[in-house]
């Protein structure tokens, strides 16, 4: 099962915004849609903290190999919002 945070990742990275409109925003950019992900899809109040490391995670993937962004996002299932 994912966790609340891949969840959002998966949902940056790979269907809110177009396949190249998520590679044009920035840290708080990033920061304000994992926010808005988490309380809409999922329910959660997502901290400002769990935020950024989504918002990390995606700036990460934009310039990593599908291995890497595997790792970046395996590492936000032990977080919780």
């Amino acid at each position: 099962m994912k966790s609340n945070l891949q969840y959002i990742f998966d949902k940056i990275t790979r269907g809110t915004a177009s396949a190249e409109e998520w590679k044009n925003l920035d840290r708080e950019a990033l920061m304000a849609l994992a926010m808005s992900v988490g309380a809409a899809d999922r329910g959660v109040a997502l901290a400002a903290d769990k935020a950024s490391l989504v918002a990390d995670a995606v700036m990460a993937a934009r310039t990593s190999s599908s291995a890497d962004v595997r790792r970046l996002r395996a590492g936000l299932d032990h977080e919780e919002p």
